[in-house]
């Protein structure tokens, strides 16, 4: 039987917010939630709000690759709680952020007036010459006006340059270099819990610490969202903690739990950083969803969706209304994100095909050839000029056929991609 795993999550969000039952006593918008922390009723739906776009965005992405006008599917789905992360930073602190960095992309776009990421992040995920940080290239977190420079490597190439970028903010302004962010602005690099093992991940971590002991400042706050695999194998339990709770001249915090208590954790990490110029560790809990990697495990965490879990969602029903947090749930997120996609399609601003104008899609189904460059053939091997669909070999009884120069070869005569072409 074929489960559908991400309409059994919205569902299971969806079901979740229906039956959450209307609160005896609101607390007023500026109220904090407990006596524990700072976290106030307003912020908290800010941040289910910005949570439930994020993993809109995630859904639309899927069905846009259905329709073969999309090109990216890897979500944030589980990592949602990193908004609370964005919501703590100022947009001058510049980001280096890893690739389910949409709960934070929403949160911090927050923060800055006219700056749209739910349209910004569609543009990116069509390939559209409009996507106003790549330009069709790649899809990418990143943003001038949020000082969010893209980033798209996997395996922790990041840390390396973000704790440069730390160390180069305070070494600027003692040898007299203009900085145009504040003189307290902190830089955040975040990365999986996988990718803490590689070499780059290690040096940054390790130079950032030598750096600190030689008395140089080094504001940089590293974020692990810790979801407990990387790329389909289990990491140990207590690997991360284990690893880095014990590093010298490294802060080491963790934060997990309720949402006011992943604030107020998240909270002291930033202000820690900011205010002692040196290096953490942020331990953050997220949870891994839609597995694509191992299918055993795709029935033991369909129903661990965090979104009305501690782990996302966590908004106590006394901070809104019921009607409220409905109103700002996944159904009307699916349908604004729905709709930011087909405006710029229907206006012709959004052109597909690695951001060059005019590019088409090939029709469903049967892929009808569209032509290619001299010497090539095309995806079903017919021949294109140049002797391009020239039979290589055999191999199994079916043609070998050269490639198309996107993909690789194709049997009986179909596609196993849509890919574009050009006349």
């Amino acid at each position: 039987m074929v489960v559908d795993r991400v309409a059994l999550v919205e569902r299971n969000l969806d079901r979740a917010l229906a039956q959450a039952e209307a609160p005896a006593a609101r607390l007023p918008p500026d109220a904090p939630l407990s006596e524990r922390t700072t976290l106030t009723a307003r912020q908290a739906v800010d941040l289910f709000t910005d949570q439930v776009r994020s993993r809109a965005l995630d859904v639309v992405a899927r069905a846009l690759k259905a329709q073969g006008a999309g090109f990216y599917t890897i979500s944030s789905a589980g990592h949602e709680q990193n908004a609370v992360v964005g919501a703590q930073l100022r947009t001058t602190d510049p980001a280096f952020l890893h690739y389910r960095s949409g709960g934070f992309m929403m949160a911090r776009s927050r923060q800055a007036p006219g700056v749209d990421p739910v349209t910004d992040t569609v543009l990116s995920l069509t390939a559209s010459a409009g996507d106003p940080i790549a330009q069709g290239r790649h899809k990418v977190w990143g943003s001038r006006p949020l000082w969010v420079p893209p980033q798209t490597s996997t395996i922790a190439s990041r840390l390396p340059k973000a704790m440069g970028t730390a160390f180069a903010l305070d070494r600027a302004r003692r040898i007299g270099v203009p900085v145009d962010i504040p003189p307290d602005s902190i830089v955040c690099c975040s990365f999986g819990d996988a990718s803490a093992n590689h070499a780059t991940a290690l040096a940054g971590i390790n130079a950032a610490r030598y750096s600190h002991r030689r008395g140089s400042p080094v504001p940089i706050l590293f974020l692990c969202e810790d979801n407990g695999i990387g790329i389909s194998v289990d990491t140990p339990r207590r690997w991360i903690s284990s690893s880095f709770s014990g590093l010298p001249h490294l802060e080491y915090v963790h934060a997990a739990g309720e949402l006011d208590e992943v604030w107020k954790t998240v909270a002291r990490a930033v202000t820690n950083c900011r205010t002692a110029r040196r290096p953490v560790f942020l331990h953050l809990d997220v949870v891994r969803h839609r597995l694509l990697c191992d299918r055993r495990r795709r029935s033991q965490r369909l129903d661990r969706d965090p979104a009305p879990h501690p782990h996302v969602g966590g908004v106590d029903v006394a901070v809104a209304d019921v009607a409220e947090l409905l109103d700002r749930g996944p159904g009307r997120h699916r349908e604004d994100d729905r709709g930011a996609l087909s405006r710029p399609l229907s206006e012709g601003r959004v052109p597909l095909g690695g951001g060059r104008t005019g590019a088409r899609l090939p029709p469903r189904g049967r892929f009808r050839s569209l032509g290619w460059r001299r010497g090539l053939g095309n995806c079903c091997g017919r021949r294109s000029g140049g002797g391009g669909g020239r039979r290589l070999g055999r191999r199994r009884g079916l043609g070998r056929r050269r490639r198309c120069g996107l993909w690789r070869h194709v049997d009986r005569g179909r596609c196993r991609r849509r890919c574009l072409g050009r006349r």
